[in-house]
């Protein structure tokens, strides 16, 4: 199970690593306000990130059904 997990693990790994980075710069380098709206625009972006996902899989498994009935037909 670990060789087909391991790719989202690691990209759930690195998206999070990514805000925390986003939080450290923003918070240090503009002001209090810019890491509020970092904070607010991260459960928008898992949003976004959740649609494609759904609409990505569903895509996938419809082409996947798809190219079967073809090749069976």
């Amino acid at each position: 199970m670990w060789e087909t997990s391991w790719p989202a693990v690691a990209a759930i790994v690195l998206y999070g690593i990514n805000n925390f980075l986003d939080a450290i710069f923003v918070g240090y380098l503009i002001n209090t306000k810019a890491l509020a709206a970092v904070g607010m625009a991260f459960p928008l972006s898992q949003i976004v990130l959740g649609f494609g996902r759904l609409v990505g899989i569903g895509a996938g498994a419809a082409v996947s059904i798809w190219i079967g009935e073809k090749q069976a037909g």
